[in-house]
């Protein structure tokens, strides 16, 4: 992993750990706190990829993995995953803004992530 890479998964793994400690309606509209155990495995997670994403929490109970940009004509990769059942949604959108949305397990994120970054 490159110094970039690695200045990355450091501030990942801050910002997990700051997300740990939010408390119920974080957001001001009712939004979830997390489990000590979900943050765990998604910082185990993040501290395998070889690609770091943006991280945000949502207010449903999810983590936010991020690649790209959604602008029009840029490549996007989205990963949503939920601490309740541990699903994962996958958003995904090609230049040429054709775009897929699906479910995948925890174990299939890095194999996503590594495509994405290929092409």
């Amino acid at each position: 992993m490159d110094a970039n890479n690695q200045n990355l998964l450091t501030e990942n793994i801050e910002q997990l750990r700051e997300i740990a400690n939010l408390k119920d309606n974080w957001d001001g509209e009712g939004g979830l706190s997390f489990g000590k155990g979900f943050i765990q495995e998604v910082i185990d997670l993040v501290s395998t990829m070889q690609l770091q994403p943006d991280i945000a929490p949502t207010g449903r109970g999810s983590i936010d993995f991020e690649y790209g940009s959604r602008k029009k004509g840029h490549k996007y990769l989205g990963l949503e995953i939920f601490e309740k059942d541990r699903r994962v949604l996958a958003y995904s959108k090609d230049e040429t803004d054709r775009s897929t949305h699906e479910e995948i397990g925890m174990e299939d994120i890095n194999s996503r992530v590594n495509e994405f970054s290929a092409i």
